[in-house]
């Protein structure tokens, strides 16, 4: 149930006709303390006496807000959206949110063919900077996972150390081997010298220093597996200890970067203990589990010092924050409410500070423009304010410009919290660390030098020899020459080494992302297009939630198998008929209702478009599809596009999708899943982080026993729109042809009819 703030008592007419509508999806089912902490800020905003940002929509505007539920999850996260955007916001002149970067991607995509301006608290990935992605109308408060945020301060921590070597353990999930992709790509190689800015000299002027040309190297990297039920593999972790190179101080490194989330990173670190693994080991956290209490909120596990460091945003303490928790512990206290000592943590700070960002831009605009989310968004990139969180500019992108981070340590077990040690940037110049206040693992506190990040090395004695000393030299000259050419070149065969076996082992992902990049690349879609018809939706949409009836509402599943018996059992048997009627010795082995609610919105909002233009609603028909090498799973889980024109060959009628009215055309492009599961290419694609242990269960068992006869084709609800039929083939078909010569209105689809190789005529729908 959303939480709304509505308007106030005695509101005029011409007050409400200034309002401005600013909607929130935020992860309120886990961060509870969000509505309270959202709702008192834009009561503040709203109240232009007291002396908090008073000029803020200063001509007489008021300030309409709602908060829904996204959760981390893109099925929670767009229906929320589409019901805000055609049922609350008349208009909706912007969104606070998402927290996820998965939820704000979905969300971001949709609303950017309107330029509905996204501000996001939390979403860090570092895709959501590419406008070209569908991300146009997306901004931040916070930097990007590579080396213009999270990433690049990272690396700028671990340089101010002094160390050139660590190991690197991510677990399973999208997000971290994201985090470790990035982290190698920033850490692994030579870098060159770097000239950094320094204070003013003797006479005033500037000076600089130049720092030493470095290798960065990772002694180690292992994915760590997570079990069926999401938590971590205890045994995965146990095989990664023991495969640390602790016995080999050449190669080892005492610094271990986690990337994990909270719920992972801390039964991690209680199995190192466990396993008594290298006490002295420097754990680096990223804001995933930093400055987060472990899920249980036990320390009693830890050893005595645990001396881990991490990153997590700025936490910021000046007299802005400050002004804000006093003004929020005077509300709490007048109406009996529990009073924070301090916010929660640094969400909450940007929270409250993209709700300021996304209003300041909506007041810095014209009234009558306000609507206009491309003024707005250049109002947005224009700013520069103290926040509750700080400095906050954006970059061209819509990134949070020049953004810094808090350096935490986990000093002690009793005290069971993380203490501030500094801040750092993604400059050279950025790092303000107070080495005399970091405890370390073993070695304790008030240390103003950092350990090694190599441990020592054994020293062998040589026993001596009556010879005169000018030999020694000799032998001592010599000894150095070979030392130090045999430690040169082993250190370039190891770093080398090193680049190999990291990219190696993360070469699925970064591959991954390739192929992603290549497929958004090609990309034909008119976006310009499709914002200007949007303009003519019918005012009283379909309501893309409404699922059909045979969907199951039991399962967050996407592919749903159906059974022959029980309320299924009408459904499979018409899928059957319609399977046999041209292909009377077929039967059906496995069958899977897919529930792709992203996909069904979508389909909603074409169905839309098409009916203004004079289509009429039931303007659909039952179809076959076959996929042939590729898996059909990647379709059907696919939450963003489903079918993909860069897949398409050319055909009779051209480029295009081809869908069949009979299943035998079909079957001759059917996928073989016995193949693929030979070749291992029976998985999903597209699977995201919300649910892809869920979906991952299903698609093996989808995969599980199959035999060498078994064929995957997909049953298709078309939305056709306006067809013509193509007497004769016409591969050279790039579009479909013009409804009128004279016009620039074209066909949506064209059919014609061709034969299976069993001889049987079938009707072919190409789009």
């Amino acid at each position: 149930m959303p939480i709304t703030t509505v308007a106030r008592d005695g509101d005029t007419d011409s007050e409400a006709m200034r309002a401005v509508y600013v909607a929130t999806l935020f992860d309120t089912s886990n961060l509870k303390w969000a509505p309270e902490i959202f709702n008192f800020a834009v009561d503040l905003i709203n109240d232009h006496e007291d002396g908090w940002f008073d000029d803020i929509l200063d001509d007489g505007t008021y300030l309409e807000t709602t908060i829904s539920n996204s959760g981390c999850d893109p099925h929670v996260a767009l229906p929320a959206y589409w019901k805000l955007r055609t049922e609350w916001g008349d208009p909706l002149h912007g969104v606070v949110g998402c927290r996820c970067s998965g939820a704000s991607a979905t969300v971001a995509r949709v609303a950017g063919l309107e330029s509905v301006p996204i501000v996001s608290p939390t979403s860090s990935d570092s895709d959501l900077s590419d406008a070209d992605r569908g991300f146009n109308s997306f901004s931040r408060l916070v930097g990007p996972d590579d080396e213009r945020g999270q990433v690049g301060a990272l690396v700028r921590l671990l340089r101010s150390m002094g160390w050139d070597r660590v190991s690197v353990l991510a677990t399973d999930k999208t997000y971290t081997l994201s985090l470790a992709t990035a982290f190698g790509s920033a850490w692994v190689g030579d870098h060159s010298a770097e000239e950094v800015k320094g204070g003013g000299g003797a006479n005033g002027t500037a000076t600089a220093a130049t720092t030493e040309a470095w290798v960065g190297e990772v002694a180690f990297s292992h994915t760590i597996a997570l079990g069926n039920d999401g938590k971590i593999d205890e045994e995965s972790v146990r095989r990664a200890l023991r495969s640390v190179p602790v016995d080999n101080p050449h190669r080892n490194s005492r610094v271990i970067l986690l990337l994990a989330h909270h719920e992972h990173a801390y039964p991690i670190l209680k199995i190192a203990g466990e396993e008594g693994f290298q006490k002295d080991t420097i754990w680096i956290g990223t804001d995933g589990w930093t400055d987060v209490p472990p899920p249980d909120g036990g320390s009693s596990w830890m050893p005595d010092i645990p001396g881990y460091l991490g990153l997590v945003p700025f936490r910021n303490q000046d007299d802005r924050y400050k002004g804000f928790l006093r003004r929020l512990q005077v509300f709490q206290r007048a109406n009996n409410r529990t009073v924070t000592p301090h916010l929660p943590d640094y969400r909450a700070e940007v929270l409250v500070d993209s709700l300021l960002a996304l209003v300041m831009a909506l007041s810095n605009v014209a009234p009558r423009d306000r609507s206009d989310g491309r003024a707005v968004l250049t109002a947005l990139r224009e700013l520069s304010f103290a926040g509750l969180s700080g400095s906050v500019a954006f970059t061209t992108e819509g990134d949070r410009a020049n953004p810094r981070y808090s350096v935490m340590n986990w000093q002690n077990r009793r005290e069971a919290k993380w203490t501030e040690v500094g801040t750092i940037g993604t400059s050279l110049d950025s790092s303000q660390v107070r080495l005399e206040d970091i405890c370390w693992a073993v070695r304790g506190c008030g240390i103003p030098i950092a350990p090694s990040d190599k441990p020592p090395i054994p020293q062998t004695s040589v026993p001596t020899s009556k010879l005169p000393s000018w030999v020694w030299v000799i032998i001592s000259i010599l000894a150095a020459s070979v030392v130090a050419g045999i430690y040169l070149y082993f250190r370039l065969r190891r770093s080398r080494q090193m680049i190999r076996e990291y990219f190696e082992e993360h070469m699925e992902v970064a591959e991954a992302k390739r192929n992603i990049e290549n497929e958004i690349e090609q990309r034909e879609e008119d976006i310009e297009g499709l914002k200007k018809r949007l303009s003519y939706l019918i005012q009283q949409p379909l309501d893309p939630q409404d699922k059909p009836k045979t969907w199951s509402i039991d399962t967050p599943n996407i592919l749903v198998e159906i059974s022959p018996e029980g309320d299924t059992c009408d459904e499979y048997r018409t899928v059957s008929d319609s399977l046999c009627e041209s292909m009377p010795d077929a039967h059906i082995t496995k069958l899977y209702r897919v529930q792709n609610h992203p996909l069904w919105i979508y389909f909603n909002f074409h169905r839309r478009r098409l009916r203004n233009s004079g289509v009429p609603d039931d303007n659909y028909r039952s179809v076959w599809h076959g996929t042939k090498g590729n898996d059909p799973a990647r379709i059907c889980m696919d939450i963003q596009d489903g079918f993909l024109m860069q897949h398409a060959h050319e055909g009779l009628w051209g480029r295009g999708v081809y869908f069949a009215e009979k299943s035998c055309y079909s079957d001759d492009y059917s996928f073989r899943p016995a193949a693929a599961v030979a070749k291992g290419n029976c998985t999903p694609a597209g699977s995201h982080e919300h649910s892809e242990r869920q979906q991952l269960l299903v698609v093996n068992k989808r995969c599980a026993n199959v035999k060498d006869d078994e064929r995957e084709i997909i049953l298709v609800r078309l939305l056709v729109g306006k067809e013509t039929f193509i007497e004769r083939p016409r591969p050279d078909l790039k579009v479909p042809p013009p409804i009128d010569p004279a016009s620039t209105q074209r066909y949506n689809t064209v059919w014609s009819y061709t034969k299976g190789q069993n001889g049987i005529t079938t009707k072919v729908s190409v789009v």
